[in-house]
């Protein structure tokens, strides 16, 4: 089980962080854009936030791991 965050390839260091429901942060990654893919095999199931920070301010996304 794979997620995958796309960035436009010129935004300036970004970093991608996501927490568990209980809102435990469970991974975290700096990048400069582009394709961030995070493994969620081992993860338990549940709902997930993902928050990046960013040039363009903050934005969060929830998805949910079966």
């Amino acid at each position: 089980d794979r997620v995958q965050f796309t960035f436009a390839d010129n935004t300036p260091l970004n970093t991608l962080q996501i927490f568990n429901a209980a809102g435990q942060l469970v991974w975290e990654e700096n990048h400069g854009g582009g394709d961030v893919r995070v493994d969620l095999s081992a993860w338990p199931s549940g709902m997930y936030f993902a928050v990046s920070d960013g040039a363009k301010g903050r934005r969060s996304q929830r998805f949910v791991k079966e």
